[in-house]
């Protein structure tokens, strides 16, 4: 059998297909089979995100698999921190556009007043 899992195709829908491939066979594979077969034909990606020994079954794997998903699903939504005179500034939270409706009144000040570059106004919370 030399199905291979795709690049962009998840753990447990090239595992179902592996296993439904072998169900197949006139003379199924064992587990131990099963579980080389699964393991030597994951994509790259998965192959060097997964630790082979901790496999010790089809369901370890799946396991390993969805975690391994779940890391990279919870990188892709990182977003790196604005830069500090852009969101906080001392003494008080800082929003350089809009202002909450239904909160305390907001004092404009000017970065120059805060002791940052700039003139852009804005409203801080105390």
């Amino acid at each position: 059998m030399e199905r291979t899992q795709g690049p962009t195709e998840r753990i447990d829908i090239f595992v179902t297909k592996v296993l439904m491939l072998n169900s197949k066979l006139t003379r199924p594979l064992g587990p131990f089979e099963l579980i080389e077969l699964l393991t030597i034909n994951l994509h790259p990606k998965y192959r060097n995100g997964i630790s082979l020994n901790d496999v010790t079954s089809v369901d370890a794997l799946l396991c390993l698999g969805r975690d391994l998903e779940f890391k990279w699903k919870a990188n892709s939504l990182y977003k790196p921190p604005k830069h500090a005179s852009e969101s906080i500034e001392e003494g008080g939270a800082c929003f350089s556009s809009q202002v909450k409706k239904n909160s305390e009144s907001p004092r404009d000040v000017t970065n120059n007043e805060r002791g940052v570059g700039g003139n852009k106004p804005r409203h801080c919370f105390k």
